[in-house]
């Protein structure tokens, strides 16, 4: 999946993004492909695709999906993930910003 016509992003304020990546990636690659690095990460999720960059104080999430509800699937299970994994941090709803007929 290259040009997908639907894309959200969100921003997560954190010290530990490379940390989170690690972490989401290799728990995804249990069911799906995904990889990482020190400082972003891919998840291949059924018509999406989820990328994730760590900056200096946050984690960059941008979902490129094929459809609706591939978009809500990806969207619900990365969200799921990361505030279940930065429970120390006592995080709220991500804030996404849609675009591609989503919003």
């Amino acid at each position: 999946m290259d040009a997908a016509p639907l894309r959200a992003e969100a921003a997560f304020a954190t010290d530990a993004a490379a940390a989170y990546i690690a972490k989401l990636c290799k728990h995804f690659r249990h069911k799906i492909e995904a990889s990482w690095d020190d400082a972003s990460g891919e998840a291949r999720f059924p018509g999406a695709v989820a990328r994730f960059t760590a900056s200096a104080g946050r984690l960059d999430i941008a979902i490129d999906a094929e459809d609706a509800a591939s978009m809500t699937r990806a969207k619900a299970v990365v969200e799921d993930h990361l505030l279940r994994f930065a429970f120390r941090e006592q995080p709220e709803a991500l804030d996404w910003r849609e675009s591609g007929g989503l919003a």
